[in-house]
């Protein structure tokens, strides 16, 4: 498992996956909401929306989410996903 650095981000795909299996290891289930914290300005945004979404098909999650994010961020995330309200 890779370790961060105070104030560094990782929203790779890789990282996403290898860090859901932690999160429910140390749960011992599913979390309901997986999302990413900060926003990695390294990291294409499609590709970790893309691996979140890949969690909620696989069960994983029930939910996913963007936090700290700005509009624009928002906008760009939500245009690369196909979303369901219910």
């Amino acid at each position: 498992m890779k370790v961060l650095t105070d104030g560094e981000v990782d929203n790779s795909p890789e990282h996403i996956n290898e860090y859901i299996e932690g999160t429910i290891k140390r749960l011992g289930s599913t979390p309901d909401l997986y999302y990413l914290h900060r926003i990695d300005p390294k990291q294409d945004l499609k590709e970790s929306m893309n691996a979140l979404d890949q969690l909620k098909k696989d069960g994983k999650t029930k939910y996913i989410g963007l936090s700290e994010c700005n509009a624009q961020t928002l906008r760009k995330a939500c245009s690369c996903m196909s979303f369901v309200f219910s």
